[in-house]
């Protein structure tokens, strides 16, 4: 496997990962609003748009910065 196609199957996955926590939060949404737990919930756009903001705050990194991190954590100069 290449870096290239790892790179793409770990996009695939975390990608999978978000939308089934998405789902997750969608049916324990509307399994509140039928049960009436909540008198009035927020708009369930606004739940899904917090969710999504965290994700977007993934910053990308030059290779140099990442060479960088590693080495910090490795402890090596």
């Amino acid at each position: 496997m290449t870096p290239h196609e790892l790179r793409l199957a770990v996009d695939a996955y975390r990608d999978k990962a978000a939308y089934e926590r998405e789902q997750a939060v969608v049916q324990a949404y509307y399994t509140a609003v039928w049960a009436r737990w909540v008198k009035k919930p927020p708009r369930l756009k606004q739940i899904l748009e917090k969710i999504r903001a965290k994700k977007e705050q993934v910053t990308k990194m030059a290779p140099e910065q990442w060479l960088e991190l590693l080495k910090k954590r490795e402890g090596v100069k």
